[in-house]
């Protein structure tokens, strides 16, 4: 089987889903989050909810900064960011495919829930809880939501690609110095997965397993 090697890295001249202002709102939403917090901070009691137990009971409770209340929206500020980077990356960076453009737009819709999420966590929080219960169906309709987008971007694409450049899988794993491509559609099902011999994978690699390192410094910054 012959290597397939050659394919554009770039699909069009249209940019990211939702152009700028698309991009911008998950951000947007954390902002706003924020200035919520801000207007109502003399509000929030000194010892602020952070964790509830499967009954809905508070275990966990850390004392009213700005870190420790806001941490959520610094957290998803994180994550966001990170998306976005990685969705430049694979619409610069992946070849042609029907599957790039729905995976675009199914990272913005993350990015956009997990904005939401945290911005419902931080209300639970700065209200000590009174508004737990739709706060959590708030995000629970948030989740069903993002799987029923994903269902929707994918459930007509259909993965006619061949597989790229056989030689280079190494069971789930894709390494291949001379392919241009940092990303490449995955051996099986949809979605992408990062060209490990590309000299910008090793960095990226290192920036994604930052993240729940990160995770855990900012909640032992919380205890």
């Amino acid at each position: 089987m012959n290597d397939i090697r050659e394919a554009s890295l770039e699909t069009d001249s249209s940019g990211l889903p939702g152009g700028v202002l698309g991009q911008l709102l998950p951000f947007l939403l954390l902002a706003g989050g924020g200035v919520w917090l801000f207007t109502r901070w003399n509000d929030v009691p000194a010892q602020v909810p952070m964790h509830w137990d499967a009954h809905g009971h508070v275990n966990h409770y850390v004392s009213r900064t700005p870190l420790h209340v806001a941490m959520p929206l610094v957290l998803a500020a994180l994550i966001c960011l990170l998306v976005h980077f990685m969705a430049r990356a694979i619409r610069s960076g992946s070849p042609r495919g029907a599957a790039r453009k729905p995976s675009l737009r199914m990272m913005l819709a993350a990015e956009l829930v997990i904005a939401a999420v945290c911005c419902a966590v931080v209300v639970i929080s700065a209200t000590n809880g009174r508004l737990f219960l739709p706060a959590m169906l708030f995000i629970f309709f948030l989740i069903m939501a993002l799987i029923g987008t994903g269902i929707s971007l994918f459930s007509g694409v259909r993965k006619q690609e061949p597989l790229r450049n056989p030689s280079a899988w190494h069971a789930l794993f894709y390494s291949d110095s001379e392919d241009p491509a940092l990303f490449v559609p995955k051996r099986s099902g949809l979605g992408y997965t990062i060209n490990l011999g590309h000299r910008a994978a090793i960095p990226i690699v290192l920036l994604l397993l930052s993240l729940p390192l990160a995770a855990v410094i900012a909640a032992a910054l919380t205890r």
